[in-house]
């Protein structure tokens, strides 16, 4: 079977394409090429439902053909699930063990391991602590209430107030499972929604102390970020030392992974190759708090990708004609653009492309718009409409779609 883009099989084009007029601009939008359909059945560690359930809802945005669908239960059931042939993706906060390795390939696995992000941690304190840096012991101790007093840890003559981001993600269950072993949270611990609401409890609490993802450390005022020692003799690394969290020095730094059986093709190749996409998933796991890969792991992690059978998109490309001015070509990432580079009066015609890995492909019908006139005057007070047929291009071969109305209102008078 040919794959896309080879011998007679044509890259698709853009299908529910529409437009509209926007004040004196025209408004453009568009749906992702029907390039396939499928279903792409994922389990993970509870800590990456944050970042891959807002990466997963954008892409299912982009590519509405392909579903997926999304479990969590930890790094041990996400490799057991995978194992057994229930996942098609393991999505682990660790690195696969030697034995669960042993057992994929008894099954017939080949286990790809793909870097996808880095989750890093920071401390923060009220600046009346006192406190510029501590050790993880001392950390520990602050919240399981073996500490009450900061003065017991180098800091000023006051009570120790923790507060932490509730149960159930990060950056709790990276903590609860990595520094507070063999141990449990002081009642004494005040539990909050997110990050950003925990940096303003700290910063409320003259002896407040939090963790928080450390991409939100922007976000925050108020608060000093304190440094954390492995062990008392080792060094004081900050969070802001991006490259210790990269290179896992840090001790509240971790990896995320995929695991994938050989390298990812078809929809689940699309579905990597937008997870780790500068301008998508990267950004998207930024904007959630998490460190996006270096341009090195990128590299890397990218390099995993099957190429040749992955049907994921570049770029979009809208070309413009009229016949009263100079054709334009403009791109965009987005499924939508907005034009407003036009003139009252004048004729448009747009056609739409999508961009793939492999190459551009087919282009929209066009659509033709006709701006009104600068007075906007009819001879009606009635609503005047605009409409125009398109016939769009929809899926593989010679699938067509069944058509789209490009509707346009203005309302008649002055």
């Amino acid at each position: 079977m040919p794959m896309l883009g080879e011998g007679n099989m044509p890259l698709p084009a853009p299908v529910g394409a529409s437009a509209s007029l926007a004040g004196d601009s025209i408004n453009l939008t568009w749906n992702a090429p029907s390039t396939s359909a499928g279903m792409i059945n994922q389990t993970g560690c509870d800590s990456s439902f944050v970042m891959m359930s807002a990466i997963n809802g954008s892409f299912t945005l982009v590519y509405p053909t392909i579903m997926i669908n999304l479990k969590g239960g930890g790094n041990n059931i996400a490799f057991s699930e995978w194992i057994a042939k229930h996942s098609d993706v393991a999505m682990a906060s660790r690195k696969i063990t030697v034995s669960e390795a042993q057992n994929a390939s008894l099954v017939g696995l080949n286990v790809t391991e793909i870097k996808v992000a880095v989750e890093s941690s920071a401390v923060i304190v009220h600046p009346g602590t006192g406190i510029t840096e501590l050790t993880a012991d001392q950390l520990k101790a602050l919240y399981n209430g073996s500490v009450v007093n900061w003065k017991d840890v180098g800091g000023n003559d006051l009570a120790v107030q923790p507060f932490m981001p509730g149960p159930g993600g990060p950056p709790y269950l990276f903590f609860n499972n990595s520094l507070m072993v063999g141990s449990v949270f002081s009642p004494s611990v005040q539990f909050v929604n997110d990050s950003l609401t925990c940096a303003g409890e700290v910063a409320g609490s003259i002896g407040g102390v939090g963790i928080i993802r450390t991409g939100y450390l922007e976000r925050t005022s108020g608060v000093d970020i304190v440094s954390v020692r492995s062990t008392p003799d080792s060094p004081a690394i900050s969070p802001l030392d991006y490259a210790a969290a990269y290179n896992s020095s840090y001790r509240l730094a971790r990896n995320y992974y995929l695991y994938i059986n050989g390298a990812p093709t078809g929809v689940l190749g699309t579905w990597v190759d937008y997870v780790l996409s500068s301008e998508r998933g990267q950004r998207i796991a930024e904007e959630n708090g998490f460190l996006p890969l270096t341009s090195e792991d990128l590299v890397s992690s990218r390099a995993k990708i099957d190429s040749t059978s992955a049907i994921s998109i570049t770029e979009y490309r809208i070309y413009r004609s009229s016949p009263g001015s100079t054709n334009r070509t403009y791109s965009t990432s987005s499924l939508g653009f907005i034009d407003s580079n036009v003139t009252a009066g004048e004729s448009y015609t747009y056609q739409v492309s999508a961009v793939f890995a492999s190459g551009e492909g087919s282009q929209s019908e066009p659509l033709t718009i006709t701006l009104p006139d600068s007075g906007g005057s009819t001879s009606s007070d009635k609503p005047v409409d605009y409409t125009v047929p398109i016939i769009l291009f929809v899926g593989l071969g010679a699938v067509i779609g069944t058509g789209a109305i490009l509707f346009f209102r203005r309302k008649a008078g002055p």
